[in-house]
C-alpha cells in the first residue's frame, strides 16, 4: 500500500513537474516574442532618427535680401542685406516674366563686375542675372528658392504694368497678411472665396487680430484718383453651439474692423458693439449677407481714405476679443478680404 501510494504520489509529482515545465516554456516564448518586437521597433527608430531621416529636415536659412531690376540692360540684382549666409549651390531663382517662368542656378549668376560669384552668398554680396526676358512692359515676379528644403526664401513683385483694375483687389499677389498670434501668413488664403482660410486662436486675455495690406500702386495700376472705395470681408467666428442652445451667450465679447493709412493710427469702421459687425458661424452665411463697408464715398460724406497716397498705404485689421477660456479652443477664421475701387 505504501509503495503503491508512493507511486501514485510520485506519479502526481511527475505530472506536476510536467505541467510546470510546459508553463515555463510558454513564458520563454512570450519573452522571445517581446524581444523580437522591441528589436524591430529599435531598428525602425534608428533609421528614422538617423541623419537624413524624416524627422531631420534640412535647415532653411533666414536671410534679408534686396532686389532691383535694370530693364534697360535686362539685369536683375539681388543683394544680401543680413541674416544667414547661403550656399549658392543650394538656391535657384525663378523669374516669372509676362506669365512665362524662367529658372536660374549658380552657373547663371554673376557678380556686379561680370565675374563668377563666390560659392557662399553672405552679407554685402550681390549676384546678377542677365537675361533678355527681364525687360520693360511686362509683369515680372521673382522667387528665390532654397532647394534642399524646397522653401521660398523671398518672393517679390519686381515690375508691374498698368492695366484694367481688378473688380476686387486682394492681399495676393502684392500685399501681406499678418496674424497676431503666429506671424506672417499665406496671402493666397484670403484672395479667393473658396473656404481655404486663415484661422487664429482666441483666448479671454485680450484682442487677437489679422492684418491685411493690398500693395496698391496707384501709378502702375492707373488710378490717378477715385470716386468710391469699398471693403468686403468673409469670416467665420467659431461654431454654432451657443446658438443651438438658445442661450443669451456669445463666443466673443466684441468684434471690430479697423483701417490704417500709416500703419500706426487705426480708425474703427465697424464693430459688434455698434451693431454693424456680427458673429457668423460659417462662411456661407457671411457671404450671403454680402455686407460691404464703405471707405470713401463723398455722396455719403464718408472719407476714411482721402488720396492715392493713403490708398497705397491702406491696411485693414479684423480683431476679436474672446469670451471663453483658452482651453475651449475657440478661434476665428477669415476666408476673403478685398477692396473695390471706382
Amino acid at each position: 500500500m505504501n509503495l503503491e501510494g508512493d507511486l501514485i504520489v510520485e506519479g502526481k509529482k511527475c505530472r506536476a513537474i510536467g505541467k510546470n515545465c510546459q508553463a515555463v516554456s510558454e513564458v520563454y516564448g512570450q519573452l522571445l516574442m517581446i524581444g523580437i518586437i522591441v528589436l524591430s521597433f529599435s531598428t525602425i527608430a534608428l533609421t528614422v532618427f538617423s541623419d537624413g531621416g524624416a524627422v531631420d529636415p534640412p535647415h532653411t536659412p533666414r536671410t534679408d535680401l534686396l532686389e532691383e531690376i535694370d530693364t534697360g540692360n535686362n539685369k536683375l540684382y539681388i543683394t544680401h542685406c543680413g541674416g544667414e549666409a547661403i550656399d549658392l549651390d543650394e538656391i535657384k531663382i525663378i523669374v516669372v516674366a509676362d506669365g512665362q517662368q524662367y529658372e536660374f542656378s549658380k552657373s547663371d549668376f554673376e557678380d556686379p563686375e561680370g565675374n563668377e560669384p563666390d560659392d557662399i552668398f553672405t552679407l554685402g554680396d550681390c549676384i546678377v542675372i542677365n537675361d533678355e526676358n527681364i525687360k520693360r512692359g511686362v509683369y515680372i515676379d521673382m522667387l528665390l528658392v532654397h532647394t534642399p528644403s524646397q522653401q521660398v526664401l523671398q518672393r517679390t513683385a519686381l515690375q508691374r504694368v498698368p492695366g484694367k483694375i481688378p473688380d476686387w483687389i486682394t492681399p495676393y499677389p502684392y500685399g501681406s497678411v499678418y496674424d497676431s498670434t503666429s506671424g506672417w501668413s499665406s496671402m493666397e488664403l484670403v484672395s479667393e472665396i473658396d473656404g481655404h482660410s486663415i484661422s487664429t486662436a482666441v483666448t479671454d486675455s485680450g484682442w487677437t487680430s489679422q492684418t491685411y495690406s493690398f500693395g496698391v500702386d496707384a501709378d502702375e495700376m492707373g488710378i490717378p484718383n477715385f470716386s468710391k472705395i469699398q471693403l468686403k470681408i468673409i469670416y467665420e467666428t467659431g461654431d454654432s453651439s451657443f446658438e443651438d442652445l438658445k442661450l443669451e451667450v456669445s463666443s466673443f465679447e466684441d468684434l471690430k474692423l479697423e483701417i490704417s493709412t500709416d500703419g500706426y493710427n487705426w480708425q474703427q469702421i465697424a464693430s459688434k458693439k455698434e451693431g454693424n459687425l456680427k458673429e457668423h458661424h460659417n462662411f456661407e452665411v457671411c457671404e450671403a449677407e454680402n455686407k460691404i463697408y464703405t471707405l470713401y464715398d463723398p455722396t455719403k460724406n464718408i472719407a476714411y481714405i482721402k488720396n492715392t497716397d493713403e490708398l497705397e498705404k491702406l491696411m485693414v485689421r479684423f480683431s476679436v476679443r474672446g469670451n471663453a477660456a483658452a482651453e475651449s479652443g475657440k478661434e476665428f477664421s477669415v476666408d476673403y478680404v478685398g477692396i473695390h475701387i471706382e
